[in-house]
């Protein structure tokens, strides 16, 4: 079995927060096989008692014929789809064998299929890569391209066009939840894989109808791809290999739910999931040419104009100001704030945080712009140790949240389990904890952002493929569906765990 792949905030801290397997996986680790060794007859006697003394010794002997047999074993693999059926690992696909989706597995693909490459990368791997190779973090995109390339013809995005779409959904998502709703429920949302599997292997009847429907962004762009972007361009889904770069080892869990499969034509939405310690990992044999910067040579940025995903002016990728994790609750307050309480835009009050256990699970209200009387009432909760306690609430009736965004790892995706790898000598030689080399990231990541912040309904192709092409077909293209995992699992396994 392959070695565990915790969240670094195992590293960082001394932390036990993830869920622990809960019983043994169930696939076994064998299959058994029964084969006879040869066609010969086995005769076994069995002594019968006898009814009487003049009754003969070999009357009482019964003939058995018996095909002796020869037991083999057969090791078995355990796929990403049956992890998601398993119960043994509630949110860790890191400690399960994985058998797919390395990047060995990518090069032998393209090795025996002719398909261009569709790379989504995400802006907290691209900090991670930044801050491993001291360099910035829009050269990422040019590193990244380059080594794809070799591999076949390869194109890089960054998924915050997905994030745009998503954010939109979600916005129009909450507002028609409010206006219908007497008695307001929360709105769980996320994008994380590891949460998804939680609640639907823990408390599926209790979570499920609270959680938010909408699509991860790099699931939308892979789906957009595959079946918009395709015809636009007079091509097959299948000419498309899409591969996303991910913070996150679950993420590979993500892709292969069949939720996002088609099985009529044999597409996936998204192919394969790269997590950003994969890729460190293949670039450490062109340590030599990186150090030399060759890869600045290519022009991938180019890719990026075509989603307007770039500042024309100063060369900056979009993005939003958050935490971490994209940015969730800091856009749903923005947006309700003129969209519900009829804000004027220069009104709208910077969002205002209060920490309540720890800096993970922290809370923000809005205000009625006319009667303060009126409120919504956001919550970010990071971390498993959190979201036990809010699950609490939740079972309690005491979740008084309008909206939780909710992530598995601590710190959120920036601390994601499949971050790039940093090795003792490095800590030595640059003198610094790797707490500290955590906020090197955090620097990289918030400094990708600084001053090229946008509106999602500010980009008019998002706002355009948003109307013509999602919503249309909205339960399809925009939204998933979560399933009842409970039945191997056992009885309050989340729940009673000793953190």
């Amino acid at each position: 079995m392959t070695q565990p792949k915790f969240s670094s905030g195992l590293i960082i801290t001394d932390l036990n927060d993830f869920i622990a397997p809960t019983q043994e996986c169930v696939k076994p680790i064998v299959e058994v096989e029964e084969n006879t060794k040869d066609n010969k007859s086995a005769k076994i006697s069995l002594s019968l008692e006898k009814e009487n003394e003049n009754e003969k010794e070999n009357e009482n002997e019964i003939e058995i014929e018996k095909k002796p047999t020869i037991t083999k074993y057969k090791r078995v693999q355990v796929s990403l789809k049956d992890c998601l059926a398993c119960s043994g690992c509630i949110t860790s696909a890191e400690t399960i064998l994985i058998s797919q989706q390395g990047f060995q597995e990518f090069i032998s693909h393209f090795q025996q299929n002719d398909q261009e490459i569709i790379v989504l990368l995400s802006p907290q791997s691209r900090a991670s890569l930044a801050s491993i190779y001291d360099i910035d973090s829009s050269k990422v995109h040019n590193l990244i391209y380059w080594i794809f390339n070799k591999y076949g013809k390869a194109y890089v995005y960054d998924t915050y066009f997905g994030w745009e779409i998503y954010l939109m959904e979600i916005i129009n998502e909450f507002i028609s939840k409010f206006r219908k709703e007497n008695k307001r429920k929360p709105l769980l949302v996320s994008t994380c894989p590891g949460w998804v599997c939680y609640a639907e292997k823990t408390y599926p009847d209790l979570l499920i109808p609270l959680m938010s429907t909408v699509k991860s962004p790099h699931m939308l762009m892979g789906f957009l791809f595959k079946q918009y972007i395709s015809k636009i361009q007079k091509k097959e889904p299948k000419d498309y290999y899409v591969v996303s770069i991910m913070p996150c080892y679950d993420k590979k869990l993500e892709v292969s739910r069949e939720d996002f499969y088609d099985s009529k034509t044999n597409i996936k939405d998204v192919d394969s999931v790269l997590t950003t310690s994969e890729v460190q990992d293949f670039l450490t044999e062109y340590q030599e040419e990186i150090t030399n910067l060759k890869f600045l040579e290519e022009k991938s940025m180019e890719n990026l104009k075509e989603f307007n995903t770039i500042n024309e002016e100063n060369k900056k990728i979009y993005g939003r100001k958050d935490k971490g994790s994209g940015g969730i609750t800091e856009y749903l307050f923005r947006k309700l704030a003129e969209k519900i309480f009829n804000y004027p835009k220069e009104k709208i009050p910077e969002i205002s945080f209060k920490n309540l256990r720890n800096s993970d699970f922290r809370i923000a209200t809005l205000q009625d712009f006319k009667n303060p009387e009126n409120k919504i009432q956001f919550a970010q909760v990071y971390g498993f140790q959190n979201i036990q306690n809010l699950v609490r609430k939740i079972k309690m009736n005491q979740c008084n949240y309008d909206i939780v965004e909710i992530m598995a790892c601590p710190f959120g995706c920036l601390n994601g389990g499949g971050q790039a790898k940093v090795s003792e000598k490095y800590l030595e030689l640059n003198q610094i904890s790797k707490m500290k080399f955590f906020e090197k990231i955090q620097k990289n990541y918030f400094n990708d952002f600084q001053f090229v912040e946008r509106d999602p309904e500010d980009n008019k192709e998002a706002l355009k493929i948003y109307h013509d092409f999602f919503l249309p077909l909205k339960e399809k293209r925009l939204n998933t569906e979560y399933h009842n995992r409970k039945e191997n699992t056992t009885e309050n396994a989340g729940l009673t765990t000793n953190w």
